[in-house]
């Protein structure tokens, strides 16, 4: 019997947020289109800042200069506290190139900017189950 990877993987489960969260689902194609959009104002960093508010989610990015990209996404099952986190915009973009679900499931403490967003696709393909694990960035206002 040939084994197919003799490779020792970390122990990535310790870097998930052990309880759920407050979560939202977005429909991939839509959030993409925006972000890619927004992401054109921003400056080397890639910073994207993401507010949550009641029923919506706002995405923003601006350069040192003037330049600044703001659009806002309807959100019907988000009715929570306003939460705002800034994540790097570039691994945003990744994970939805990387997905083929229509829709996903944004995941994040809205008590705490700090903790780690996880997007978990709601469809996948046969005998796979894919969380993406997104860390905030602090932002230099």
């Amino acid at each position: 019997m040939a084994c197919l990877s003799a490779v020792k993987y970390p122990n990535y489960v310790g870097v998930l947020p052990k309880v759920d969260h407050s979560g939202v689902v977005v429909s991939r194609s839509q959030i993409q289109s925006v972000t890619k959009r927004v992401l054109l104002a921003a400056d080397k960093s890639r910073a994207l800042q993401l507010c949550f508010a009641n029923s919506s989610l706002t995405l923003n990015s601006k350069t040192m200069g003037s330049s600044e990209g703001r659009e806002t996404i309807s959100l019907d099952d988000y009715q929570g506290d306003k939460f705002d986190v800034a994540v790097n915009g570039k691994f945003l973009t990744d994970v939805f190139q990387t997905t083929s679900s229509d829709n996903l499931l944004l995941q994040f403490n809205p008590a705490s900017s700090e903790e780690p967003m996880v997007i978990v696709p709601r469809t996948e393909p046969v005998e796979c189950c894919s969380k993406h694990v997104l860390v905030p960035i602090k932002q230099n206002d």
